[in-house]
């Protein structure tokens, strides 16, 4: 068992063109980063309860000698609490302002809907592209002065009894973007965000309990009922459609709690639950630990479905056609941190081997690379993997 390691705050977001060497990088103090659907835009989370918005410069890859470009903020939003989720519009577009919105979810407040870009470029200085993403006086203003728009559209999660406000702990902006989906303890809660200028209804269309009530209900594989799983929601993923999907209503969403729980739930009929199962003791057999679900991926094909958790030194691999049932454990990566380590999909590219690719951040600075998931069982080992060009966890 290693040794727990210090709680690494400050990352350095580095962009590579041939893995060999960084070409843009920015240090900040962030929890999570996303892409924006057009890959033009990044979005941080900042621990000082901001949302940075980056947009990558068009020369990125172009050589420019040992140093790399330094990134800087093209927009910042300044929250009053810290955020838990982010979800960027799942059409963004850089050329199109309309589509240039991000969904926030902070404590004790309701979900809000912010444009990325809500204050003017800093100036294209030295001055101001070296200064640290924590410091107050960023544009020249301190936080307290800043003018922050007021949010394009509000929705409200509260509690009927005690009328507080529910803490969001994950959120899904997913094509076509009409809806979005809002996870909490042993809840999903769905929003029309299709049109907000309309003054649209800020409480959800649909609730979904996870535990207890109709829609919680489901067969198990030997017909006997089961009721649910309890657990606060960490994790969400939209099921991928396939090209004769489309218009079927056949994708579903797959929900992750930090009790180690998973579920699938069909919201094109009324959010019933096709199926609940626990990852502990597959994880345990394999002997990677896990401290519960911090992130659920789908394959290409919308087959398969990756389960990331934390403090864990593998990612576990479920086959979904028919039964859930454990397909393979791929091993290798220095994950034993309660750090947020995230992993991505992408089509396979060596075509003599078949199946996708997942890869996955560790805690050391580096990015591990399983080829062929899907066509192998049991353990699997990484084929490769690379460092990113700076100390501390690759996100």
């Amino acid at each position: 068992m290693h040794a727990k390691p210090e709680v690494v705050k400050e990352v350095l977001i580095v962009a590579t063109g041939t893995g060999e060497a960084p070409v843009a990088c920015r240090r900040l103090r962030a929890s999570a980063a996303r892409w924006s659907a057009d890959g033009t835009t990044l979005f941080t989370s900042s621990s000082s309860n901001r949302i940075n918005t980056f947009v990558l410069p068009s020369t990125l890859l172009a050589p420019h000698g040992d140093s790399p470009l330094t990134l800087t903020p093209q927009g910042t939003l300044y929250l009053p609490e810290p955020t838990a989720a982010i979800a960027p519009c799942p059409y963004f577009a850089l050329e199109q302002p309309s589509t240039q919105c991000i969904l926030t979810a902070s404590t004790d407040h309701p979900i809000h809907l912010h444009h990325a870009f809500p204050q003017p470029p800093p100036p294209s200085s030295s001055q101001s592209s070296s200064l640290d993403d924590d410091d107050d006086s960023t544009f020249g203003l301190p936080q307290h002065k800043q003018q922050q728009p007021k949010p394009l559209a509000t929705f409200r999660l509260i509690h009927a009894e005690t009328e507080r406000y529910l803490p969001i702990t994950s959120l899904l902006w997913s094509f076509p973007g009409t809806h979005f989906l809002a996870g909490s303890t042993n809840c999903l809660s769905l929003f029309d965000v299709s049109r907000p200028d309309l003054g649209l209804s800020d409480t959800p269309l649909l609730t979904i309990k996870t535990t207890g009530g109709p829609s919680a209900q489901h067969k198990s594989g030997n017909g006997a009922r089961v009721v649910g799983m309890k657990g606060t929601i960490s994790a969400l993923a939209m099921q991928p459609l396939s090209h004769g999907d489309y218009g079927t209503g056949a994708n579903v969403v797959s929900a992750g709690t930090w009790t180690r729980n998973l579920g699938l739930y069909d919201l094109h009929r009324a959010g019933a639950c096709v199926a609940t199962w626990n990852v502990a003791q597959a994880a345990s057999l394999a002997k990677i630990g896990g401290r519960g679900v911090l992130q659920t991926v789908w394959s290409p094909c919308g087959r398969y479905l990756v389960v990331n958790e934390r403090e864990s030194s593998g990612l576990l691999v479920y086959d979904l056609r028919g039964t859930h049932r454990l397909l393979a454990c791929l091993r290798g990566r220095d994950g034993e941190t309660n750090q947020r380590l995230s992993c991505d999909i992408f089509p396979g590219t060596n075509e003599e081997v078949g199946g996708f690719e997942v890869w996955a951040g560790t805690r050391d600075g580096k990015v591990v690379v399983w080829e062929g998931v899907g066509m192998r069982e049991g353990s699997v080992e990484p084929n490769y993997d690379f460092e990113v060009g700076a100390q501390g966890s690759a996100q």
